[in-house]
């Protein structure tokens, strides 16, 4: 039997899954931006934390002991958008109050920065599996648009990168999610 006998009796549905894997389509999305709810969001990584450590000399060796924990660093994420454009004009209108460009003046206050909610999905739904609270983040530097008519068919993506003081992971039990998502439903 060649391989192409064996594509019909599979079916599509069998085929898809062989070449993509559901674990691949991971989602997640953004809640605490100013006017938006929801932002979802093409591709990031967590940000990045690290503790130093301090090497203490004993008995001709060395012990390390952990230090402190160093500067957290900027987050950066692909950002989706919508066809009215909500996320990059609130995104604009937050990042213009922090440096009024018309003005040449602008401010940073612990009124401009928030505290941001990332939620990561289970593939295909919009069940949270993590959430993390990246505390007092604000956005430095939106990215452009790229505006062509070539790219009438593709959802608009731009890069944001955040400054944040930190972040911290919250526990998300599954089931409860689950559970509340199909009770809602109905």
């Amino acid at each position: 039997m060649s391989a192409v006998e064996g594509l019909g009796r599979i079916g599509i549905g069998a085929i898809k899954l062989e070449f993509v894997h559901p674990l691949l389509a991971y989602n997640f999305y953004i809640d605490g931006i100013p006017g938006v709810i929801n932002a979802h969001c093409k591709a990031s990584s967590l940000p990045e934390v690290s503790v130093s450590k301090i090497p203490v000399k004993f008995r001709g060796r060395e012990l390390y002991y952990n230090g402190t924990i160093a500067k957290f660093a900027d987050w950066t994420v692909t950002m989706r958008e919508d066809i009215y454009y909500r996320a990059r004009t609130s995104l604009e209108t937050w990042n213009n109050l922090m440096a009024n460009r018309t003005m040449h003046h602008g401010m940073i206050t612990p009124l401009i920065q928030r505290n941001l909610r990332l939620y990561m999905l289970i593939p295909g739904t919009n069940i949270p599996v993590a959430e993390y609270e990246l505390i007092n983040a604000f956005p430095y530097r939106i990215g452009a648009i790229n505006i062509d008519q070539d790219s009438d068919e593709q959802v608009v993506t731009y890069d944001v990168t955040w400054s944040i003081d930190a972040w911290d992971r919250k526990d998300v039990n599954v089931s409860d999610m689950v559970s509340s998502a199909s009770t809602s439903a109905v």
